[in-house]
C-alpha cells in the first residue's frame, strides 16, 4: 500500500509537471509569433552623446537613473507578493494535509478518499497555476523591462545600471523554471506520502 501510494503520488507530480510544461512551451510558441517592431515598449535611444550639450545628457542620465530605479523597485514588489503567495500557500497545504490525516485517523472508514486527496492536489494545482502563468511572469516582465537599461550603450558608457543582466547570467529563466517546479512537486509529493502512510 506505501509504495502504491509513493507511485501515485509521484506520478500525480509528474504529470502535473509535464502539463504545465506543455502549456507554457504552447504559450510562448503563440507569443513569439507575432514579433514586434521594437523590444522594449519604451526603448531608449542609443548613444546619443554628439547629439546634445553635456548638461541635457546630465539631465538625461538623471531621469533614466530614475526610471530604472522605479523598475527595480516593482521587481522588488512582485518578488515580495511572489514570496508572501507562496508562503500562504504552503501554510495552506499543510493545513489541508493536516486535517486530512486527522479526518483518517479520526474515522477511518467514513471518509472518501478522493476527497482527502483530492481537495490539497487541487488546491496546490490552483496555487502552482497561479504563481506560474501570473506571479511568475510578472517577476520576469519586470526583469525584462529593466534589462533595456542594461542593454543600452549610452547608460553602459558611464557605468550605469548592469544589475538586471548580471542576475540573469546567474539564475536563468529556465533555471528559476524547475525551482518553481521543485518548490511545488516537493511538498505535494511529500503530503501525499504522509497521507498514504496515516491509513
Amino acid at each position: 500500500m506505501i509504495s502504491l501510494t509513493i507511485l501515485f503520488a509521484i506520478g500525480i507530480g509528474l504529470g502535473f509537471v509535464v502539463l504545465t510544461l506543455v502549456a507554457d512551451r504552447t504559450y510562448l510558441f503563440f507569443k513569439n509569433r507575432k514579433k514586434p517592431d521594437r523590444e522594449f515598449s519604451n526603448a531608449i535611444p542609443g548613444d546619443i552623446t554628439s547629439l546634445i550639450s553635456e548638461e541635457k545628457l546630465l539631465e538625461l542620465l538623471g531621469l533614466y537613473q530614475k526610471e530604472w530605479s522605479e523598475v527595480i523597485e516593482v521587481q522588488m514588489h512582485f518578488n515580495d507578493l511572489i514570496i508572501k503567495f507562496r508562503a500562504s500557500t504552503l501554510t495552506v497545504l499543510a493545513a489541508l494535509f493536516g486535517g486530512s490525516i486527522a479526518l483518517l485517523r479520526l474515522s477511518p472508514g467514513d471518509v472518501s478518499i478522493e476527497l482527502i486527496y483530492g481537495v490539497p492536489l487541487l488546491f496546490w494545482a490552483t496555487a502552482f497555476l497561479i504563481d506560474f502563468f501570473y506571479y511568475h511572469r510578472l517577476l520576469l516582465g519586470a526583469v525584462e523591462q529593466a534589462k533595456k537599461f542594461d542593454k543600452n550603450p549610452l547608460l553602459k558608457r558611464y557605468g550605469l545600471c548592469g544589475l538586471s543582466q548580471c542576475v540573469s547570467k546567474h539564475v536563468h529563466p529556465t533555471l528559476s523554471n524547475i525551482l518553481l517546479f521543485l518548490y511545488y512537486f516537493v511538498p505535494i509529493v511529500g503530503g501525499l506520502v504522509l497521507l498514504g502512510l496515516s491509513h
